[in-house]
Protein backbone atom coordinates (compact mmCIF):
# COMPACT_ATOMS: atom_id res chain seq x y z
CA UNK A 1 0.00 0.00 0.00
CA UNK A 2 1.36 3.29 -0.89
CA UNK A 3 -0.10 6.34 0.98
CA UNK A 4 0.00 9.81 -0.90
CA UNK A 5 -0.42 13.03 1.19
CA UNK A 6 1.27 16.01 -0.79
CA UNK A 7 0.27 17.88 -3.93
CA UNK A 8 0.91 17.21 -7.53
CA UNK A 9 2.25 13.90 -7.70
CA UNK A 10 2.85 12.16 -11.28
CA UNK A 11 3.34 8.12 -11.70
CA UNK A 12 3.84 7.13 -15.46
CA UNK A 13 4.79 3.84 -16.57
CA UNK A 14 4.85 1.64 -13.00
CA UNK A 15 3.75 -2.11 -11.76
CA UNK A 16 3.34 -1.95 -7.91
CA UNK A 17 2.53 -5.86 -6.73
CA UNK A 18 1.44 -5.71 -3.09
CA UNK A 19 1.10 -8.58 -0.43
CA UNK A 20 -2.99 -8.11 -0.51
CA UNK A 21 -5.27 -10.37 1.83
CA UNK A 22 -7.45 -7.19 2.98
CA UNK A 23 -10.96 -7.33 4.11
CA UNK A 24 -13.82 -5.50 2.59
CA UNK A 25 -14.85 -3.58 5.49
CA UNK A 26 -11.62 -1.67 5.80
CA UNK A 27 -12.55 -0.08 2.53
CA UNK A 28 -15.40 2.15 4.62
CA UNK A 29 -13.01 2.59 7.11
CA UNK A 30 -12.59 6.27 7.83
CA UNK A 31 -9.26 6.89 8.57
CA UNK A 32 -8.72 9.51 11.58
CA UNK A 33 -6.50 12.71 11.36
CA UNK A 34 -5.96 16.15 9.10
CA UNK A 35 -2.12 15.75 8.25
CA UNK A 36 0.25 13.10 7.43
CA UNK A 37 -1.00 9.40 7.65
CA UNK A 38 1.31 6.86 9.03
CA UNK A 39 0.35 3.29 7.61
CA UNK A 40 2.51 1.78 11.10
CA UNK A 41 -0.14 2.92 13.13
CA UNK A 42 -3.12 0.96 10.70
CA UNK A 43 -0.71 -1.57 9.81
CA UNK A 44 -0.78 -2.15 5.65
CA UNK A 45 -3.80 -3.73 5.96
CA UNK A 46 -5.98 -1.40 7.42
CA UNK A 47 -6.26 1.10 5.81
CA UNK A 48 -9.00 1.49 2.49
CA UNK A 49 -7.10 0.50 -0.38
CA UNK A 50 -5.13 -2.16 -1.31
CA UNK A 51 -2.54 -0.03 -3.85
CA UNK A 52 -2.89 3.75 -3.22
CA UNK A 53 -4.47 5.77 -0.15
CA UNK A 54 -4.36 9.71 -1.97
CA UNK A 55 -5.65 11.64 1.20
CA UNK A 56 -5.47 16.03 1.12
CA UNK A 57 -4.26 15.99 -2.45
CA UNK A 58 -4.04 18.19 -6.00
CA UNK A 59 -3.35 17.45 -9.20
CA UNK A 60 -2.85 13.38 -9.04
CA UNK A 61 -1.51 11.93 -12.47
CA UNK A 62 -1.40 8.33 -12.89
CA UNK A 63 -0.64 6.80 -16.27
CA UNK A 64 0.24 3.17 -17.83
CA UNK A 65 0.34 2.33 -13.87
CA UNK A 66 -0.94 -1.20 -12.59
CA UNK A 67 -1.29 -2.12 -9.39
CA UNK A 68 -1.58 -6.03 -8.68
CA UNK A 69 -2.18 -8.12 -5.57
CA UNK A 70 -0.22 -11.64 -4.40
CA UNK A 71 -3.35 -12.55 -1.94
CA UNK A 72 -6.73 -12.14 -3.03
CA UNK A 73 -7.73 -8.39 -1.70
CA UNK A 74 -11.56 -6.96 -0.93
CA UNK A 75 -10.50 -3.88 -1.17
CA UNK A 76 -10.28 -1.41 -4.08
CA UNK A 77 -6.93 -0.70 -5.54
CA UNK A 78 -7.03 3.04 -5.43
CA UNK A 79 -9.11 4.72 -2.58
CA UNK A 80 -8.87 8.81 -2.64
CA UNK A 81 -10.19 11.52 -0.01
CA UNK A 82 -9.90 14.93 0.14
CA UNK A 83 -8.38 15.04 -3.42
CA UNK A 84 -8.36 17.72 -5.92
CA UNK A 85 -7.48 16.96 -9.55
CA UNK A 86 -7.14 13.58 -10.41
CA UNK A 87 -6.46 11.96 -13.88
CA UNK A 88 -6.16 8.28 -14.27
CA UNK A 89 -4.74 6.88 -18.03
CA UNK A 90 -4.73 3.96 -18.78
CA UNK A 91 -4.64 2.40 -15.54
CA UNK A 92 -5.16 -1.75 -14.34
CA UNK A 93 -5.77 -3.20 -11.55
CA UNK A 94 -6.27 -6.74 -10.37
CA UNK A 95 -9.84 -7.21 -7.67
CA UNK A 96 -11.72 -9.71 -6.42
CA UNK A 97 -15.59 -10.37 -7.67
CA UNK A 98 -17.90 -7.49 -7.15
CA UNK A 99 -14.18 -4.99 -5.36
CA UNK A 100 -14.72 -1.52 -6.91
CA UNK A 101 -11.70 -0.54 -8.53
CA UNK A 102 -12.11 3.54 -7.04
CA UNK A 103 -13.40 4.15 -4.11
CA UNK A 104 -13.67 8.20 -3.77
CA UNK A 105 -14.91 10.66 -1.11
CA UNK A 106 -14.96 14.34 -0.84
CA UNK A 107 -13.12 14.36 -4.53
CA UNK A 108 -13.35 17.35 -7.51
CA UNK A 109 -12.11 17.00 -10.66
CA UNK A 110 -11.41 13.14 -11.37
CA UNK A 111 -11.74 11.46 -14.74
CA UNK A 112 -10.20 7.89 -15.34
CA UNK A 113 -10.23 6.88 -19.30
CA UNK A 114 -8.54 4.03 -20.95
CA UNK A 115 -8.44 1.75 -18.19
CA UNK A 116 -9.27 -1.56 -17.71
CA UNK A 117 -12.75 -2.34 -15.66
CA UNK A 118 -14.10 1.25 -15.46
CA UNK A 119 -15.81 2.81 -18.14
CA UNK A 120 -14.55 6.07 -19.27
CA UNK A 121 -15.75 8.78 -16.89
CA UNK A 122 -15.02 12.22 -15.72
CA UNK A 123 -16.50 13.83 -12.44
CA UNK A 124 -16.91 17.18 -11.22
CA UNK A 125 -17.46 17.12 -8.13
CA UNK A 126 -18.65 13.93 -6.08
CA UNK A 127 -19.18 12.99 -2.29
CA UNK A 128 -18.69 9.39 -2.49
CA UNK A 129 -18.35 6.90 -4.95
CA UNK A 130 -17.24 3.87 -5.98
CA UNK A 131 -16.46 3.13 -9.56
Amino acid sequence: MLSIFQRYARFSLVLFLFTGAGIFHRSTQTVSGQGAFDVRAYGAKGVPAYGFFIRHAKGIEMNNVEVSYMKEDLRPAFALDDVKGATFQNAKAQRAADAPIFALKNVEDFSVRQSNGVPDTRLGRVAEKKL
